[in-house]
């Protein structure tokens, strides 16, 4: 091995870096076109070697963003933990993630995008949105309707949000509130009755957004209102109370908006403490606002 390695440096085929104290090697781009033509030219080894390596980078990836205390993988891997390994990273993945669409490969597309789908908003929120709706459509034909109803809901019906698309967020986010209110299916599972109430109460929340933006205040409180009204779990709560906290800011309620915005951070602290910028944001201006 270190006598290939010392071979294939001198002729300036890799490269080696160090990166957390650890020794990496760095393929040419010229190395890595020959490889990808000699798997492509055999089918079946190519396919053994990305089941390999999906399977290298599904560990990967939950190691590194998988921080908070919190059962469910999704919401497990929200943002806090340093990027910087997965970013490094990334070109690797997003072959993986085109390769799963691709081929079909719909256990691996949703199991790699409920554990990415937060780290790509900090990447590209058009990537989260295209690729957080194939996952959708991949949990659909594997059966999982609430895999679906999350990825229509949050993975691309926030994200949508986010970037201005109000009108495509919102019929994602009822396709996911459809499945989720759906009456002809029933789970004996308490967990499963647990995440369905989460998600009907996160869509009704992100209804309440959508009529904000659309200056139709008293809508959105009754919205939120609703959904607040539905057991939830922290995660979800901290979302409701930010969103309870900016409603109070548009109406120049600084004190109460305060409250709401610093219960929302102590929700999360439940759960290992959430580092958004939307958090921060909101109550830093509340603050300002009361002269503080």
């Amino acid at each position: 091995f270190h006598q290939a390695v010392d071979q294939m440096r001198a002729y300036s085929l890799i490269a080696t870096e160090r990166l957390d104290e650890q020794l990496h090697y760095r393929a040419h781009q010229t190395v890595i076109f020959y490889g990808e033509q000699k798997l492509r030219e055999n089918p079946s080894f190519q396919n053994q070697a990305l089941s390999r390596l999906a399977d290298y980078y599904l560990n990967f990836v939950e190691s590194r963003l998988g921080r908070q205390q919190i059962e469910h993988i999704y919401w497990k891997c929200l943002p806090g933990n340093d990027y910087a390994p997965v970013k490094k990273q990334w070109p690797n993945l997003y072959k993986l993630l085109k390769w799963f669409d691709e081929t079909g490969q719909d256990a691996y597309l949703t199991a790699f995008m409920l554990r990415l789908s937060h780290f790509l908003s900090r990447i590209s929120l058009p990537l989260r949105i295209r690729f957080g709706i194939k996952a959708a459509e991949a949990a659909g034909r594997l059966g999982r309707k609430l895999e679906e109803a999350l990825f229509r809901i949050d993975t691309a019906g926030w994200a949508n949000f986010e970037i201005g698309h109000m009108e495509d967020g919102l019929e994602q986010l009822e396709l996911g509130l459809a499945i989720v209110e759906d009456a002809s299916w029933e789970t004996p599972d308490p967990e499963d009755r647990k995440e369905r109430n989460d998600l009907r109460s996160l869509a009704i929340q992100f209804k309440a957004r959508y009529f904000v933006d659309n200056k139709q205040l008293d809508r959105a409180r009754a919205l939120l209102k609703e959904a607040m009204s539905i057991p939830i779990s922290p995660v979800i709560l901290h979302r409701a109370l930010l969103l309870k906290g900016q409603l109070e800011m548009l109406d120049h309620n600084w004190e109460q908006a305060v409250r709401s915005l610093e219960e929302a951070n102590e929700a999360s602290l439940t759960y290992g403490g959430e580092k958004s910028i939307e958090s921060y944001y909101l109550l830093g201006t509340a603050y300002l606002c009361r002269g503080q």
